[in-house]
């Protein structure tokens, strides 16, 4: 399913995360996120479910990850948005005849980790 409101994203909050990947779909890359929605997360259709996010056409990801945690990690937040060095990359991108991403997000984790991505689609499958 494409998530076409990216408020939709919310709903993750609190989620245990499994994985994150990054993986080859198609002539592109994706950033593939696996994980386990909490049972109260406000979603009746994903509530304790598997939940697979697939950030597709990735033209910039980056971030930091810190691996102080023991176990897996948590979603704290999907929140719209592109930090100045990410706007500057892509200007730079753009600049040179790659067209700009239609979608900026930052994930934060529980942890402290971070992750800013600028894709194209989201789509969205539930196990």
């Amino acid at each position: 399913m494409k998530i076409n409101d990216l408020e939709q994203l919310e709903y993750l909050h609190d989620a245990i995360v499994s994985e994150v990947a990054f993986v080859y779909k198609g002539n592109s890359k994706a950033i593939k996120i696996i994980t386990i929605c909490d049972s109260d997360c406000g979603y009746r259709d994903w509530s304790g479910k598997a939940v697979t996010v697939t950030l597709s056409n990735v033209l910039r990801a980056s971030g930091v990850v810190l691996g102080h945690i023991a176990g897996q990690d948590i979603i704290n937040s999907f929140s719209e948005g592109a930090s100045e060095d990410m706007q500057r990359s892509i200007q730079v991108m753009c600049d040179i005849g790659i067209f700009a991403p239609k979608i900026f997000l930052r994930l934060a984790f529980h942890s402290g980790s971070e992750i800013e991505i600028a894709c194209d689609e989201i789509d969205v499958r539930v196990d």
